[in-house]
């Protein structure tokens, strides 16, 4: 059992993909990466480079962007 890493409850949650995240926020992937340059957005990469969110983090960014 010590062989075995316990993995932390944030790393068991699904990630959705910009694809994804794009949906979810409404929209574009265009939009989304501008949202990323401007720091509002800060995505998990994979090993290959490729982004991930999850669904507290756009939840989050969209409790900061209502009025």
């Amino acid at each position: 059992m010590g062989f075995f890493r316990k993995k932390k409850v944030e790393e068991l949650k699904p990630k959705m993909t910009a694809k994804e995240a794009a949906k979810y926020l409404h929209v574009s992937r265009f939009t989304l990466s501008k949202i990323e340059r401007s720091g509002d957005l800060r995505p998990y990469r994979t090993p290959g480079g490729h982004r991930r969110y999850d669904v507290a983090m756009l939840n989050e960014y969209l409790k900061g962007t209502r009025r």
